[in-house]
């Protein structure tokens, strides 16, 4: 399992050494791969999100796929943000954050998905970290900056 998230007690989501999600949970029988076309087909780089509310993959062309959390089922969730690939997702208080080459950064909240804007800082963002109280950490080019919620 690659890049587990543990979403609760005894729940688990990671990915599998061929990219497709794979969620785990405790005394459900083992785990269960996401075997649609959206998973499967297009290898997906990391997943992530908050539970359980929202839960992501991402991956190559700016795919994003989102999980339905009464279904289970995923889908696509944005397609036209950005072709950029996708690698890293966390989370800030109510907020998703998508980490992609090229200095992409995405968020979604309750308004939707969007670019999150950046200005302040260097190009070269090698890490972004969000954390629960709401507030983003991004490593830049010359160093380490809080990006600071929007009001």
């Amino acid at each position: 399992l690659k890049y587990p998230v543990i979403v609760e007690p005894g729940h688990v989501f990671g990915l599998d050494w061929n990219g497709r999600v794979i969620e785990w949970q405790l005394g459900v029988g083992g785990a269960v791969r996401c075997n649609t076309p959206i998973c499967a087909s297009n290898a997906m780089n990391a997943v992530g999100g908050r539970w359980p509310d929202a839960m992501v993959a991402v991956g190559a062309q700016g795919r994003i796929v989102m999980r339905d959390p009464a279904t289970g089922a995923w889908s696509v969730a944005a397609h036209d943000l950005t072709d950029a690939a996708l690698h890293g997702v966390t989370t800030a208080g109510d907020r998703i954050l998508v980490r992609g080459a090229n200095d992409t950064v995405l968020q979604y909240d309750d308004a939707g998905w969007m670019r999150a804007d950046l200005s302040q800082v260097d190009a070269l963002i090698t890490s972004i970290s969000g954390h629960a109280d709401g507030s983003i950490w991004v490593r830049g080019q010359t160093g380490l900056y809080e990006l600071l919620p929007s009001p």
